[in-house]
C-alpha cells in the first residue's frame, strides 16, 4: 500500500487487497470518536475503509480510546456499536455511557 508518513500507516488498493486476505482473532483499534448512536469513526475516508475491512476480518473488535472520544463523530464511519465486542477506556468515562455500551452488548474495561 501507500505509506502515510504522518500516521505510519498504509492506504490504497494494495493495502485493501492484503487486508482482505487476512483473518484475525482480535483487533485492537484506536478510535478518533465513538458516538453511541452512529458508532466509531475517523476523519479520513481511506483510513475508515481499511479499518472497516479489519473489523470485517476480525473475530473480536476492541476499541481503545480515552473518555474524551465519547460523543465525537468524524466524517467517516468505521463500524457501528453492534460491531464492537469490547471498549477499553479510562475511568473518567461517564457511568451512563458505560451502562449504554453494556446494554448494547459491549464489554467495557475501565483502566
Amino acid at each position: 500500500g501507500l505509506l502515510r508518513p504522518t500516521s505510519y500507516s498504509l492506504a490504497g488498493p494494495a493495502a485493501k487487497e492484503t487486508l482482505s486476505r487476512l483473518i484475525a482473532d482480535r483487533l485492537f483499534l484506536g478510535v478518533d470518536g465513538l458516538d453511541l448512536q452512529s458508532g466509531i469513526s475517523t476523519p479520513d475516508p481511506e483510513e475508515a475503509a481499511l479499518n472497516a475491512l479489519m473489523v470485517q476480518v476480525s473475530r473480536e473488535v476492541v476499541a481503545v480510546m480515552d473518555a474524551s472520544k465519547l460523543g465525537q463523530r468524524s466524517l467517516s464511519l468505521i463500524a457501528t456499536i453492534d460491531d464492537l465486542d469490547f471498549v477499553i477506556t479510562d475511568v473518567t468515562l461517564p457511568h451512563t455511557a458505560v451502562e449504554a455500551l453494556r446494554k448494547s452488548g459491549v464489554k467495557v474495561l475501565l483502566v
